[in-house]
């Protein structure tokens, strides 16, 4: 395992998180698409000091964190950051930088944290492997782990320590396949969730298109749309067959 992939976790709190490229379409001028990079952090839900109301016109203090984020090996952390994303289930979050009108100085300490560190990739897990977590004192540590529906399962919890919340969990090719959150006990490890599983789908379409690099999901970033379009188009057919057998079938029932 590169032991330089460390300086892509950073602290969260009490916990930790991981840095991650962003690779997102903003329009599209003349035919061709137009494309931003920016960086996100990905982190266990239960890091964050609270949860952001649960309305989509929130206020912008309602879901900034003060003082969250920091260097692995630094002091306290003093950066801020917006919740994008956050799974209280799943126990994931992805983080931002905090608005750059309002908070031009903070969103400027933010993007100096995170441009300043390694970003990992996401990726898929195998169905059983070798994983790799990151140690308290900063070092790489290979385990067995079991892929189960939308999770990652370490099979010696006893090597997840508190302090290792958000956390990634690496597959063998360097990339990452879960999120710390839970540990267990003696071999039997509690499950972690899958990022490609657990994360929104717009964070995510890279990964699910099996790509390595963002360049190659801008270039075949249509076959993603026109799959999602036709799944779309072929459940909608089956629902609207199965309604309409249904009510031909139905029968009122007598009230008593």
């Amino acid at each position: 395992m590169d032991p330089s992939l460390v300086k892509a976790v950073i602290k969260v709190g009490d916990g930790r998180g991981f840095i991650i490229e962003h690779h997102e379409q903003i329009g599209s001028f003349r035919g061709e698409r137009g494309f931003l990079d920016y960086r996100l952090v990905i982190t266990a839900a239960h890091c964050l000091p609270h949860f952001p109301a649960c309305h989509r016109a929130s206020y912008l203090e309602e879901r900034t964190y003060e003082r969250l984020l920091g260097p692995l090996a630094g002091p306290k952390p003093d950066v801020w950051a917006e919740c994008l994303f956050a799974d209280p289930i799943a126990d994931i979050a992805v983080l931002g930088s905090p608005d750059g009108q309002e908070l031009f100085d903070q969103a400027e300490a933010y993007n100096a944290l995170v441009d300043g560190s390694r970003a990992l990739r996401i990726g898929k897990g195998r169905r059983h492997g070798e994983a790799y977590l990151l140690t308290l004192d900063a070092q790489w540590m290979n385990c067995l782990m079991e892929c189960s529906g939308r999770s990652v399962l370490i099979k010696n919890g006893s090597l997840i320590k508190a302090g290792m919340s958000g956390s990634p969990i690496l597959g063998s090719r360097s990339a990452a396949i879960g999120l710390l959150c839970v540990g267990g006990s003696g071999g039997i490890g509690w499950p972690n969730p899958s990022l490609v599983d657990n994360l929104p789908c717009w964070l995510t379409q890279g990964a699910l298109l099996g790509h390595t690099q963002t360049r190659t999901t801008e270039r075949y970033a249509h076959l993603a749309d026109g799959a999602l379009r036709a799944a779309t188009d072929q459940f909608a057919a089956v629902y609207q067959k199965a309604k309409k057998a249904g009510s031909r079938n139905h029968k009122p029932r007598k009230r008593l």
